[in-house]
């Protein structure tokens, strides 16, 4: 009798313990699920990306968490991706993906100044030195319904990790997929194309053509100048006709900073001063179709009048373009 109230409690005993073990088991997997509740937790979708002047980071806030991207800013190039093709970043210790979690509301006072503000306090940090970011830039452009021109106004990157290693207080984490971090804009300046109406020339060992302001130039590197601006008068409606291609170039440029003087188109290497922004060439064209420019040449008491016209014409830099108009009156030239 003894010997069965003994197995019994024993049997007892045997199913608590497993019913214990399961338990434990059971709480162990909801709450660790090998990272991926945490993982879960992390939810930036509804969040706009932002960044700090100070430091370059960008960062998203939801309320009590950070998203920090800690890579230079140089990494988002004022130029489009081509398709598939987009920017790699390799993580590193210097390069990374921050997840900060707060007990209390953030805000930039938290991350954007050489000494952040302490409060609230960090409860928890990863740190992703581990996978790769991808950067998929594209133009931002305007456009105008009468002359069909575009003009960039910034670039659009748009932010995607993948397979990140977290290292977290629990140990490592892997996000062995893709997350869409956001997009974030870099801004230009849209060329003006104010130039006035009137062209110079200057004899270099190529005589030169051109048009600036105080932070941008147009030239037109013409294979026989003297043949387009010829002093003689056009007929009506009968323009001289010049095709862009690797002869005839039409070159825009914008500068940081300095006056342009006349020697600069002449020199066989571009000087710096004034510091060289962005320099965009017009892509070679096709008669009546893409690319050409047009001499109306008639008198000017003992001179010729030369009016220039700009046609068609689609400016590339890197892999960016723009469209400078169905036509587009660059000025008139007076020579004798």
């Amino acid at each position: 009798m003894q010997k069965r109230n003994k197995s019994r409690i024993m049997k007892s005993l045997y199913l608590a313990c497993r019913l214990f073990l399961i338990a434990i088991i059971t709480v162990l997997c909801t709450n660790c699920d090998d990272g991926k509740l945490e993982v879960k937790s992390i939810n930036f979708t509804s969040v706009l990306v932002q960044s700090c002047s100070t430091n370059n980071l960008l960062y998203k806030n939801n309320g009590t968490e950070l998203l920090i991207l800690d890579i230079p800013l140089t990494k988002f190039a004022n130029d489009e991706t081509m398709a598939n093709n987009p920017i790699v970043v390799n993580l590193s210790s210097t390069e990374r993906v921050i997840y900060r979690s707060y007990n209390g509301s953030v805000g930039s006072a938290n991350i954007c100044p050489t000494l952040p503000s302490t409060t609230p306090q960090v409860q928890q940090e990863w740190v992703a030195t581990n996978g790769v970011v991808l950067i998929t830039s594209t133009a931002i452009k305007t456009f105008d319904n009468n002359t069909n021109a575009t003009r960039i106004t910034g670039y659009k990157h748009n932010i995607v990790f993948r397979n990140l290693t977290w290292d977290t207080p629990n140990g490592q984490v892997v996000w062995a997929y893709d997350y869409t971090y956001g997009d974030y804009q870099t801004n230009v300046t849209k060329p003006s194309f104010n130039f006035g109406l009137t062209l110079t020339t200057i004899p270099c060992s190529v005589q030169r053509i051109f048009a600036c302001n105080v932070s941008e130039s147009i030239e037109l590197n013409l294979a026989t100048p003297a043949t387009a601006f010829a002093s003689s008068v056009t007929a009506a409606g009968a323009p001289r006709i010049i095709v862009l291609d690797d002869a005839n170039k039409v070159i825009y440029r914008n500068y940081i900073n300095g006056l342009i003087s006349p020697s600069y188109y002449c020199a066989a290497t571009l000087p710096s001063s004034p510091t060289l922004n962005e320099s965009w060439i017009a892509l070679n064209g096709e008669s009546t179709i893409s690319g050409w420019i047009e001499v109306e040449t008639t008198t000017s008491g003992p001179d010729f009048l030369h009016t220039v016209t700009l046609c068609k014409m689609k400016f590339q830099k890197g892999n960016s373009t723009f469209y400078l108009a169905d036509r587009f009156l660059l000025g008139t030239l007076l020579t004798n």
